[in-house]
């Protein structure tokens, strides 16, 4: 559902459609932590720091890949540590990426489309 609505996002160049990719990352985060599925919440927290860096929201994307990162640190989750490090080092290229550029450009230069379509969050995947 979230490839969908960041799909149309892309087409139409209409932000809104964000809020309700959030709204859909912050349940799979609240089903990920109730389940105690640590790597799928790692993942949602990396997922949530895209899509602020898409809508512009470069401080709280930060964030969110710090808590990441803690969390990854905590659980010793090597793989997933290293996928945050990497992620922050991407940080400094959106520093410079021009807010005013199209949604597609945000959306292609973030790889979110890439992190949904991985098996932790195909539907098959997820204990319901």
């Amino acid at each position: 559902m979230a490839e969908i609505l960041l799909q149309n996002m892309v087409t139409s160049n209409v932000t809104e459609y964000g809020i309700k990719i959030e709204k859909l990352i912050v349940q799979m985060t609240n089903f990920a932590k109730a389940h105690s599925l640590v790597p799928v919440l790692v993942l949602c927290h990396i997922l949530q720091s895209k899509l602020n860096l898409v809508m512009g929201n470069f401080d709280e994307a930060s964030k969110l890949l710090e808590i990441a990162h803690l969390i990854a640190l905590e659980k010793g989750l090597e793989n997933y540590k290293k996928q945050v490090i990497e992620e922050k080092s991407n940080l400094d290229t959106w520093k410079v990426l021009d807010q005013n550029s199209d949604i597609a450009e945000r959306v292609r230069k973030s790889d979110i489309l890439e992190l949904l379509s991985t098996r932790a969050f195909a539907v098959g995947n997820l204990p319901l």
